[in-house]
């Protein structure tokens, strides 16, 4: 069995950050052990992980890595992965306009 968890990470200094880790578990031995883990950058509206159960599949919705002023991201990527047996494998891109506040 496997158990996925999603925590964000805020730090601040002279500005904020912002990112978002999405780490998958196993037991092993009765222990919790990290298996997987995929982190992005959340620092803006929209940004996001969301697990299907039905359909097995997890969406993760970072800010792109793009040129745009810290204060202000143009887009987004959507990155969508599906379980394989034992870990997600990536299935999908593709790239947002940041929505409207």
């Amino acid at each position: 069995e496997h158990a996925l968890l999603a925590t964000n990470w805020v730090s601040c200094g002279a500005s904020c950050n912002s990112h978002e880790i999405v780490q998958v578990f196993e037991l092993r031995d009765g222990r919790p052990v990290v298996v997987q883990q995929i982190s992005f950058d959340s620092d803006a509206r929209g940004t996001g992980a969301n697990f299907d159960d039905n359909s097995q599949t997890l969406t993760i919705t970072g800010r792109s890595n793009e040129e745009s002023p810290h204060c202000c991201p143009k887009s987004l990527d959507v990155v969508t992965y599906r379980w394989a047996r034992q870990q997600f494998v990536q299935s999908s891109y593709r790239r947002e306009v940041v929505p409207d506040s």
